[in-house]
């Protein structure tokens, strides 16, 4: 058994300008992946000065770890290393990126965007900070009502349980395995399940 599918996520010579709604310009994204129930994960590059000065949410959960920059949103200021859970309908406000930024990000569904109206809406995001030395669950089994989890263990041999996707932040690569795989982890590796 072995990787469906990998990437350097240093090479974005396949991506595309796809404009975020109510944002001040286009980002650079490249989709790796996109599964039958409408999940999708990509490589996005925010240019510096960016921004979405509009409040609003989307419909389906978003899941993002920042490789380089910062992205600030909803009072939060996510830097290189960070690790943010969105669940659907999460609040955002005022996001921000001074100096640009660049992320790997995981969409549960379409991204329908909804400009926030009135007072309503709450944010509820969770950033985790990743290090070499913290281990766990990510991103819970089952939240938010969505099937799977985001996982973190100790360099290991790891045999796949399911199909599964590994983000190996220390050689900033990404890859979809099938179930049975066995798997390099380091210290600085990342399981979706």
């Amino acid at each position: 058994m072995a990787a469906i599918k990998s990437q350097d996520l240093r090479d974005m010579s396949d991506a595309v300008d796809v404009p975020i709604p109510d944002s001040s310009a286009a980002v650079k994204m490249h989709r790796l992946h996109t599964w039958e129930n409408g999940t999708s994960v990509m490589i996005v590059n925010f240019p510096a000065g960016w921004s979405r000065p509009v409040d609003g949410s989307y419909e389906c959960a978003e899941e993002f770890f920042v490789f380089e920059g910062e992205l600030q949103m909803s009072g939060d200021i996510v830097v290189a290393g960070d690790h943010t859970w969105v669940p659907p309908h999460s609040l955002r406000i005022g996001a921000y990126t001074p100096n640009g930024a660049v992320a790997l990000a995981w969409f549960y569904g379409a991204p329908k965007w909804n400009r926030r109206e009135g007072a309503e809406g709450s944010v509820t995001q969770i950033k985790t900070h990743i290090d070499a030395i913290t281990f766990g669950e990510i991103r819970p089994a089952g939240a938010d009502g969505l099937a799977g989890k985001t996982i973190k263990l100790p360099a290991s041999n790891y045999v796949a349980p399911a199909q599964c996707e590994v983000l190996d932040i220390a050689n900033r690569t990404w890859s979809l395995y099938e179930a049975g795989s066995e798997i390099k982890l380091t210290d600085l590796s990342l399981i979706r399940l």
